[in-house]
């Protein structure tokens, strides 16, 4: 930092890294020159480079540089080069003989230092930088540096000559890539991020869909920048598959259709995909189907409908059944004639009331069981009073009959789902019990029994306690 050229190179750069990976570039154009002369220079590290005074780079000390072309020098076994940076071939001749991938090395182990702060083979003794240069294992960073700087600087340092980037040309155009897609690669390298730590979650993996997202994000930004960045169409495959399975997991079979319809776009689309979303959407079209059966039935079962003709129903009913009653016990003699006409005129009020309101009562299982529930009682009313008139019976006859009918009705309905109506029944019953009791009150007991079961039918049934115990389950 100290350098005087550094305040030059700041300006002109947008960090310290984008202006050490331009002076290298300037060092391979050297050395693209020199190979081409078959000149191998040997002994490339950051302090044989010089700046000068206007910018310009110098690749200096080729005092052990390498003529192909000149007879192969006798060796006496000396080592010649830097062991901080020197490839295993100058360290032991049987690693390799020197050649143009000699300086490819070299070039990636400047390039260590650009990105690590240090030389690759840096070590307290010569012997162990030696044996460090001759094993040259693959280098390591502890600096986070970009991904593709990191790659370049591993291939360009492989021990075996022929597996390093083969030429420093091949080096340079890496450079260049990077300097002009560093953004887009720097993206791709937040995609790998993100999909490496979605490959290290577990198997339940519950921010699955969060982590492929923000690869996705990454590699479509990294697209955007530089669209024939492969690494960042590879990592968006990816990060699109897992997210398709994450929706798959999720039983969003919606969403997987889109992932999936993206990844056939990109031709990326396997037909385990497919299988898996076609399986999906027969699972949720089964669920639609048994849902839709589900929500028919509790329909069928629901008196929501009932809200407003219930309550005019059991009114006008009641309202009625007062007035037969009223009428009944002021007469002198009450006789069967006038609790048939009484019967009469109350069924043909609730199928009056049935008749205005029939697409509302009607509409569902429950609201026809109860309009059945009804007609029953006031059939069963008026059917006993017909055979009381028929068979002359006495009256206490009629009138117990009557209410065990009606009770009869009611805990049959009871039976059926509609348990709330057994409390109905109860009243029947104990009304049945009373004329039993006080048989010269028949005539004010019965109707009045009469009046209590439909207010309270009314009241169960405008309260919503009136249900069916299948919708209860």
């Amino acid at each position: 930092r100290e350098h005087p050229q550094w305040r030059r190179w700041e300006t002109q750069h947008r960090d310290a890294l984008e202006a050490h990976v331009s002076v290298l570039l300037s060092v391979c154009d050297a050395l693209e020159y020199a190979h081409k002369k078959r000149i191998v220079h040997r002994d490339i590290k950051p302090d044989n480079v010089m700046i000068g005074p206007f910018g310009e780079v110098y690749l200096l000390d080729w005092g052990i540089a390498l003529d192909l072309d000149a007879p192969a020098p006798s060796s006496d076994g000396s080592i010649f080069g830097t062991p901080a940076y020197m490839p295993p071939e100058l360290v032991d001749a049987e690693s390799g003989a020197s050649g143009p991938w000699t300086d490819v090395y070299l070039l990636g182990s400047s390039l260590y230092e650009a990105l690590e702060g240090r030389p690759p083979h840096h070590a307290p003794t010569l012997v162990e930088a030696l044996l460090s240069a001759y094993m040259s294992s693959p280098p390591t960073f502890s600096r986070d540096p970009p991904a593709s700087l990191a790659a370049l600087c591993a291939a360009a340092m492989r021990r075996a000559p022929d597996e390093r980037t083969e030429s420093v040309a091949a080096f340079a155009a890496a450079l260049r890539e990077w300097l002009v897609h560093r953004d887009s690669l720097a993206s791709s390298s937040l995609g790998d991020a993100s999909l490496a730590a979605l490959d290290a979650r577990g198997p339940d993996r519950p921010d699955e869909l969060a982590l492929a997202l923000d690869a996705r994000l990454a590699f479509e930004r990294a697209l955007r920048l530089w669209p024939e960045n492969a690494r960042a169409e590879a990592g968006l495959v990816r990060a699109l598959r897992s997210m398709f399975l994450a929706e798959i997991a999720r039983h969003n079979a919606t969403g997987a259709r889109a992932l999936l319809d993206e990844l056939a776009s990109r031709e990326a689309a396997l037909a385990e995909d497919r299988e898996a979303l076609a399986d999906l959407e027969a699972k949720e079209s089964a669920a639609r189907a048994e849902a839709e059966r589900a929500k028919e039935a509790q329909r069928q079962l629901d008196l929501s409908g009932w809200r407003g003709p219930r309550v005019w129903l059991f009114a006008v009913v009641t309202l009625v059944s007062a007035l037969a009653a009223t009428s009944i016990a002021r007469a002198p003699t009450p006789s069967f004639v006038e609790l048939v006409r009484a019967d009469v005129a109350v069924i043909a009020v609730i199928l009056g009331a049935i008749a205005i309101f029939r697409r509302r009562i009607t509409a569902n299982r429950i609201g026809r069981q109860l309009a059945a529930v009804l007609v029953l009682c006031a059939l069963a009313s008026a059917t006993i009073d017909v055979f009381g008139l028929w068979l002359r019976w006495p009256l206490i006859w009629a009138s117990t009959h009557r209410l065990i009918a009606i009770g009869a009705v009611l805990s049959f309905a009871g039976l059926m789902g509609l348990r709330a109506l057994f409390v109905s029944a109860a009243i029947a019953g104990a009304g049945a019990v009373t004329v039993l009791l006080f048989p010269d009150r028949q005539v004010t007991i019965t109707p009045a029994v009469l009046l209590s079961i439909n207010v309270v039918t009314g009241w169960l049934v405008a309260s919503g306690r009136v249900r069916s115990t299948d919708a209860i389950e």
